[in-house]
């Protein structure tokens, strides 16, 4: 026995098979396939031809909605359980809630920021209520500062990374919160590991030293940015780079710019230079003088021949260097090499000079000590070249920051500047 059919099913018997077909009007097409909104339209597959309403029907069974999630919510660090704003730090959108009030205590920058006309007050964000975004702070740095604002001591780190301090002093120079952490600076600044002698590390040190006083950590980066740096000139105007960074631009770095130090720093790269050649102006005064000799060797006679072959010798060796200029007036204006490079290049021609002249010498062997100079290295020039108030930065800055970071200590300098008269007087 059979059960009955309800209204609207239907059974069409073909090959012993049977389709069962929903209702259209049932459907979610069935503004489709109704007649008195559009005419029927027929599907041909497979050689049998079929109303599209009729294919929609027997086809589609159930069709739902689609429901659009709504995105998870981002991970709230809560510094005061009853806060009343939330900082947003950063592209990543790292959210803070905090005490408003708590962080307009730390500075007037924050106070102005916070109790302001643009303080953003009205702002609403859901649940969060007050949201201040912060998208060019440094979440790790902002999160620090954060911890001590709030008295959170157990949980501010005991050392640092050179990136993470950077960025702490980058956020502590824009909101004035140096003195703020000057009971930490110290213990982080003295476990730093060495850092790299990379542009972007180099950039670093000599902000971080910058912003917290630290003249010895400034001396050691500026040596290295000193030796290292070449020169371009692009539409007339000097470029800086370091040795095997060509893509790096110390000129147009932000933070440098920012400090203002980039044309001291060509000077002292000029002063350098000018000691390296004043090394080989010295010899080639000397060999060229009958009154001096370079020659090792006690007869007079062979003295001056031992003079004159390694005269030559350094001459022919520098014919046609590119960094020499011929020896124009003047030519170490032109130098595009760092003062490293110099140095080495330099070390090439004496040790050519050598070869030359002993090759024109009898008693060669007599002459085997004999040089048109000494052999200098890049120390020999560093420890020579004291650079001047032109080239050495603001002492009383120095010393303006340092007590604000407790850095008093390192605030002076040590071989690479001379130290002004007065300076460090209290």
């Amino acid at each position: 026995m059979q059960p009955p059919k309800n209204e609207g099913d239907e059974s069409d018997e073909g090959d012993g098979r049977s389709v069962k077909r929903l209702r259209t009007e049932n459907n979610a097409f069935s503004h489709l396939s109704t007649e008195s909104t559009r005419p029927s339209l027929f599907i041909k597959s497979e050689g049998v031809t079929t109303k599209k309403e009729d294919w929609l029907a027997a086809t589609v069974v159930d069709a739902k909605p689609v429901v659009k999630m709504p995105p998870a919510p981002k991970k709230m660090e809560v510094f005061h359980v009853h806060g009343d704003l939330t900082l947003v730090a950063g592209e990543q959108g790292i959210r803070f809630r905090i005490s408003s009030q708590s962080l307009a205590l730390v500075s007037s920058a924050w106070e102005r920021k916070i109790n302001g006309p643009f303080s953003g007050k009205q702002s609403q964000d859901g649940a969060d209520g007050w949201v201040m975004p912060l998208p060019e702070d440094h979440p790790d740095a902002l999160r620090i500062a954060l911890q001590v604002i709030h008295y959170k001591f157990d949980v501010v780190p005991a050392s640092l990374s050179l990136d993470i301090v950077f960025h702490l002093t980058v956020l502590c120079d824009k909101y004035d919160m140096v003195g703020l952490l000057k009971p930490f600076w110290i213990g982080w600044i003295s476990k730093l590991s060495q850092p790299a002698l990379e542009p972007r590390s180099l950039v670093q040190q000599v902000w971080v030293a910058h912003k917290l006083g630290h003249m010895q950590l400034y001396e050691r980066a500026v040596k290295e940015v000193l030796s290292s740096t070449t020169k371009r000139t692009v539409s007339g105007r000097t470029q800086l780079y370091l040795e095997g960074h060509p893509d790096f631009n110390l000129s147009k770095d932000p933070h440098l710019l920012a400090l203002g130090l980039l044309e001291s720093w060509e000077l002292g790269r000029l002063q350098l230079i000018r000691q390296v050649k004043a090394k080989l102006d010295t010899a080639l005064r000397k060999l060229s003088d009958p009154k001096n000799t370079a020659c090792h060797y006690a007869h007079p006679d062979w003295q001056k021949t031992c003079d004159c072959a390694m005269l030559g010798g350094v001459h022919r060796a520098l014919q046609g260097k590119s960094w020499y200029s011929s020896g124009s007036i003047n030519w170490e204006n032109q130098v595009t090499v760092s003062v490293r490079q110099l140095v080495n290049k330099l070390e090439a021609v004496r040790t050519e000079a050598i070869g030359e002249s002993r090759m024109r010498k009898k008693q060669g062997s007599a002459h085997k000590t004999c040089t048109p100079w000494e052999r200098f290295e890049l120390t020999d020039i560093l420890g020579a070249c004291s650079l001047g108030t032109d080239v050495a930065p603001n002492p009383s800055t120095f010393e303006a920051q340092a007590r604000k970071s407790g850095l008093m200590a390192y605030a002076y300098p040590t071989s690479l500047f001379r130290r002004p008269s007065g300076f460090g007087a209290a």
